[in-house]
């Protein structure tokens, strides 16, 4: 089976952030011709702040997204508690729900960054500089056009990603997607095995606390189990459950 190519467009997003907050960190004293000069008093403090932003934001998603990486490598060469291929009709029903949870998961974040947008520029335009307001206005306009391209990326992609099962201790790829509780900041909340009359099949449920900004949120992963491989999914998920501590 062809290796999946995880994390470009996040990596990609990184390089563009970081660019531009070298540009507007270093733009009072390096780069006079490219971006007008600002005088400190005149809106540069606030340039400068939004590229130090840039700058830290930026890097985070280069160290998650690199921790990611290396976890989902170890997984795909063999270091996976569990592997299996989903059967194309199973495959098709469950990763549509999983798309409208991606789709309510972006929108709940997408909401609570337009409150601190507003909290914060109405904050600083009062006590420091009015030119804050419409900095946090710019950066509401860009997660909502980050929101827009991102949810439908993953949507995409989960519906048109190869039906590849990946389960380890610290993380599971499923609908093209790698999800991890091994990070620093996430947490697994409950991994389990349902088995409910009104399933068409055993489910690996796994909800987590996962890494977002501003803040935390609750991810839910559930992914079907073929008959023929329930015992070995009921030791994987013992297994995660030993080694996070429940």
């Amino acid at each position: 089976m062809k290796k999946p190519m995880l994390h470009k467009t996040p990596i990609l997003v990184a390089w563009i952030l970081l660019i531009l907050g070298i540009l507007s960190t270093l733009n009072l004293m390096y780069l006079p011709l490219l971006i007008r000069e600002f005088d400190g008093m005149d809106g540069g403090f606030a340039l400068i702040a939004g590229g130090i932003f840039l700058l830290i934001f930026s890097g985070s998603i280069f160290y998650y997204y690199g921790r990611l990486n290396k976890q989902f490598q170890k997984m795909f060469c063999g270091q996976a508690l569990l592997a299996f291929v989903l059967p194309r009709s199973l495959y098709s029903s469950y990763s549509n729900k999983q798309a409208e949870e991606i789709k309510a998961g972006n929108t709940a974040v997408l909401f609570t960054i337009f409150a601190f947008c507003l909290l914060f520029g109405v904050i600083f335009a009062l006590t420091i500089d009015p030119l804050f307001l419409l900095i946090c206005l710019c950066i509401a306009v860009f997660f909502t056009a980050v929101y827009f391209i991102v949810t439908a990326y993953r949507t995409k992609k989960v519906k048109r990603s190869q039906a590849l099962v990946l389960l380890s201790e610290g993380g599971i790829y499923a609908y093209g997607q790698h999800h991890s509780w091994s990070v620093p900041g996430a947490k697994l909340s409950a991994v389990t095995i349902d088995t409910g009359p009104t399933l068409p099949c055993p489910c690996i449920r796994i909800t987590y606390a996962a890494v977002t900004y501003p803040a935390l949120r609750t991810e839910t992963v559930t992914v079907p189990v073929p008959a023929s491989l329930l015992e070995k999914a009921a030791q994987a998920v013992e297994s995660i459950r030993k080694a996070n501590g429940q």
